[in-house]
């Protein structure tokens, strides 16, 4: 006999629910029931399979975007910056004067135009 719920007259035919309960509705074929399952549960197929970690809906967007971003990549990115500022500002007097500008004219646009391309950057690892 099938397990039905309390109360509810029990339904002839094979018991498959097993000793953990009925099988899950995803390893069925009938793609009706995936999308229920995918619904009742909030994970996707892909989640379920590579044990991806839903970011909640609710969460502010600057939270969900921290879990989300690969720290090392932007570590490099900043480091990578950080060291470029540093040869311009070595770089920048000798050459600012050879051209008629003042000495730090080339670490200036450096700066700009760096935190320009990186507020870019992080506006766009937000979408």
């Amino acid at each position: 006999m099938r397990r039905t719920q309390e109360g509810a007259e029990p339904r002839p035919g094979p018991d498959f629910s097993g000793p953990f309960g009925p099988p899950a509705l995803w390893l069925s074929s009938d793609p009706e029931n995936r999308a229920r399952h995918e619904a009742d549960s909030g994970n996707s197929m892909t989640e379920m399979v590579y044990g991806a970690v839903s970011a909640p809906t609710g969460d502010p967007i600057l939270p969900r975007w921290w879990r989300t971003i690969d720290r090392w990549t932007m570590t490099s990115i900043l480091c990578l910056f950080g060291i470029g500022m540093l040869l311009g500002f070595a770089a920048s007097p000798p050459l600012a004067a050879d051209n008629g500008f003042e000495p730090f004219y080339y670490v200036k646009r450096q700066a700009f135009f760096g935190a320009l391309a990186l507020v870019a950057m992080f506006l766009t690892s937000m979408m």
